[in-house]
């Protein structure tokens, strides 16, 4: 386990509050991104006139900071870039990037490199302010905890010799410094309850052949108080339940 960097210091985390607060002023109902024709659109809520900010027709995937002052988004397979509507500028992140998902305090991104090392990217300031590598597994889906005290990874095992590989659910604390199982076993994440106390997530996605059609049961798994607090597993859903996240 490697940690670089610093995390945002409180007054950048309040300068991000008050860029929120202004965006809401301005445009209550916000600004909505959208993909058409594979490329980036946003525009003001309810009528405001559509602005076109890609060209090439190989965008997808927006998603907003938590200060509305920038959209991650992928272009192609698996670049990762964060563009600023407002100001207009433009960054490329990184390329072969799996998962990747916005702090929920500032405005700083996570995302997978290359399955295995986990980058906090900081557009603003174009830099990583924090880098953590998996030892000897792969990182597949991530999702942070809202307030941001921890981001749920999953977590595969490759497989040995006489044995096939397994998948837990690990939580990683906020500064990178410390992991520990949450989940064992082949769970797919779904998402936070909006409170943090509970994470949703899917049990055997990954072994079901019609999932589509079948669905499968739908857990929550606790959240410790504190690192290295326990955690138990709960079926919320045992009847069958399509994985959508909406």
């Amino acid at each position: 386990m490697q940690v670089e960097g610093r995390w945002l210091r409180p007054l950048e985390a309040t300068a991000t509050a008050q860029a929120r607060r202004a965006l809401q002023e301005t445009a209550p109902l916000g600004q909505l991104a959208y993909i058409q024709d594979g490329d980036l659109y946003v525009k003001a809520l309810p009528d405001g006139p559509p602005r076109r900010l890609t060209d090439d027709g190989r965008n997808r995937e927006p998603r907003w900071s938590p200060s509305g002052r920038w959209l991650a988004f992928r272009k192609g397979e698996e670049e990762l870039w964060a563009i600023s509507p407002e100001a207009g500028v433009s960054r490329w992140i990184d390329q072969q990037v799996g998962a990747f998902a916005w702090y929920p305090v500032t405005d700083t991104l996570a995302y997978v490199l290359e399955d295995q090392i986990l980058h906090l990217y900081h557009p603003p300031t174009g830099r990583i302010v924090v880098q953590w590598r998996a030892p000897t597994s792969r990182i597949g889906g991530i999702a942070w905890q809202p307030g941001g005290r921890f981001l749920a990874m999953e977590y595969e095992y490759p497989p040995t010799e006489g044995q096939s590989g397994s998948w837990e659910i690990f939580l990683l604390s906020a500064d990178g410094s410390s992991a520990q199982v949450l989940f064992q076993g082949d769970g797919t994440i779904a998402g936070w309850t909006p409170d943090g106390r509970f994470l949703f997530l899917w049990s055997g996605l990954r072994s079901a052949p019609s999932i589509a059609v079948d669905g499968v049961p739908a857990l929550t798994v606790a959240a410790p108080a504190s690192p290295g607090g326990g955690a138990s597993a709960r079926l919320v859903l045992p009847a069958f339940s399509l994985a959508y996240r909406d």
